[in-house]
C-alpha cells in the first residue's frame, strides 16, 4: 500500500518538476524517490527469501 501511495505522490511531483523550477519540489521528488528504491528493494529481498530453490548445478561432459 506504501508503494502505490508513494508511486503516486513521485509520479505527481514527477510532472510539476518539470512543468516549474522549483527546487523544494526537486527535493522531495528526490527523496520520495530514495524511499521507493529502499521500499521496493526490501520487497524483492524477502520475494528472494521465499522462493528460494537449491542452486542448479550443471556438470561438463568430457569428449568421449
Amino acid at each position: 500500500m506504501k508503494t502505490v501511495i508513494y508511486k503516486g505522490l513521485y509520479n505527481t511531483l514527477l510532472i510539476l518538476t518539470n512543468r516549474f523550477n522549483i527546487r523544494l519540489l526537486s527535493r522531495y521528488k528526490i527523496l520520495i524517490g530514495i524511499a521507493l528504491l529502499v521500499l521496493l528493494s526490501s520487497c524483492h529481498k524477502e520475494k528472494e527469501e521465499k522462493e528460494k530453490e537449491p542452486p542448479v548445478t550443471c556438470y561438463l561432459v568430457g569428449p568421449s
